[in-house]
């Protein structure tokens, strides 16, 4: 059983509708949405102590922002190293989950980079602070969870991985209001209703976010921990090392990212 966690519902919901119409003896996957940030390290260690039998893996899906200029919205980052500014050390990714995670990208057709990741306690909203977070920091994707999921997991002695999906490209500049919208899509619909001036930056993030989901989707299809565990893949030998690294079918233009997000 692996167990499949990310910090939104969106992350997860196009792999709940694909499972629904799983064929028979498919893997057997627990998926658990553990919310933002800090909290999600908790609830994930409240889950690994509730289980009686160990998990083969917990594999984290979700949304990053991009801080290495190369990365586009739907590339797939799969990190060996999750860094955080409180941190003197940096956690590391399970090795054969690692190699499974980056051969899933290959037999997937995605766009993949082995950059490591930035664990921070913000959003991080503006390209200036993007830049001074790489320029510190031998990172290429910030997000509020990795490393403290990865130590509940290195804490219950579970393997794990975390693959991420770019959200917005390092020149965006991400709208103040986006943690004020609402969780539900209707009350969501209703605020920008009243805020018109909002939308477009809104439906830009909602056509990113539907690109960069897609791409998770179609990673977790492919995944597979038993898989991985029968032999090495073959990968990278540094994070600068690109292979067969394919553009994802839909995704939005970089020029298409800066167009909107001033509002």
């Amino acid at each position: 059983m692996l167990m499949v966690v990310a910090h939104l519902e969106q992350e997860l919901a196009g792999l709940r509708r694909a499972r629904r119409h799983a064929a028979p003896g498919a893997p057997s996957w627990e998926l658990h949405v553990v919310g933002v940030g800090r909290l999600a390290g908790h609830r994930v260690k409240t889950l690994l102590e509730a289980r009686e039998q160990r998990p083969q893996g917990v594999l984290l899906l979700g949304f990053a922002g991009a801080l290495d200029s190369s990365l586009d919205t739907g590339h797939l980052v799969v990190a060996r190293r999750y860094f955080c500014g409180g941190a003197p050390e940096p956690l590391e990714a399970d090795g054969e989950l690692w190699r499974e995670g980056w051969d899933a990208t290959d037999r997937a057709g995605l766009a993949r980079w082995p950059l490591d990741s930035l664990t921070v306690d913000h959003l991080v909203a503006s390209s200036g602070e993007k830049q001074a977070l790489v320029r510190r920091y031998p990172v290429g994707t910030v997000n509020m969870e990795d490393y403290w999921v990865a130590e509940a997991a290195q804490a219950a002695g579970v393997p794990f991985l975390s693959v991420r999906a770019v959200l917005d490209v390092s020149t965006q500049r991400l709208p103040s209001f986006l943690l004020e919208l609402p969780g539900s899509r209707t009350r969501a619909a209703l605020s920008l209703a009243t805020r018109p001036w909002r939308l477009p930056a809104a439906l830009l993030l909602a056509r990113q976010a539907a690109v960069a989901s897609a791409a998770l989707t179609r990673f977790a299809l492919e995944f597979s921990p038993d898989r991985g565990r029968r032999g090495p893949g073959v990968g990278p030998t540094g994070p600068g090392c690109l292979s067969g690294s394919r553009p994802l079918s839909g995704a939005i233009s970089r020029q298409e990212s800066l167009s909107a997000v001033a509002r």
